[in-house]
């Protein structure tokens, strides 16, 4: 088996309930502020700033980036929020894992809605074009791991474990 480095990185959509969050934290803030500057006057500006400091944080812990990095068959998947602080979200072993499918394959869908099982999703949330799950060992059971690689780690992958794919 040939060493192999491969990374890529799946910027995740922003959910409604992530747009309504930050929407309502500027809303809170923007009042919370003018209240505390009517009751209080020139000193909450402290308190503003502490505030505004807050809706920055909540801006920065809503972008997520997922960063998969194969190394020698073993698939890192880190999670990246506001582009500087990391995750390490798992490691998985590609030789060891039941088997990698395409999302929507019939392979795949076997394991669909099997509530014995903890699931993992670490896509963009666009749809599931492009979404590859991946069945592993995980605790006492298994775990289902939805993942987006590009063409070059699936390439990748399938030289590292060529008989874990199901093309069905």
């Amino acid at each position: 088996m040939s060493s192999a480095y491969t990374e890529q990185l799946v910027k995740k959509s922003s959910t409604m309930g992530q747009m309504t969050l930050r929407a309502a934290a500027i809303v809170a803030g923007i009042v919370i502020t003018y209240i505390l500057l009517v009751l209080v006057g020139i000193v909450s500006l402290v308190a503003a700033f502490a505030i505004i400091y807050g809706i920055y944080y909540l801006f920065v812990m809503t972008d997520i980036e997922y960063e998969y990095t194969l190394v020698n068959g073993e698939l890192n998947i880190d999670t990246v929020y506001g582009r500087n602080k990391r995750k390490h979200s798992g490691t998985y072993d590609l030789r060891k894992c039941e088997f990698i499918a395409s999302a929507d394959s019939s392979a795949a869908a076997m394991y669909g809605k099997s509530s014995q099982m903890k699931t993992m999703d670490f896509t963009s949330g666009n749809g599931s074009e492009g979404v590859y799950l991946m069945v592993t060992a995980y605790g006492a059971g298994n775990a289902r791991i939805y993942f987006e690689p590009n063409e070059e780690m699936v390439t990748a992958m399938k030289s590292q474990a060529p008989g874990k794919f199901k093309e069905y």
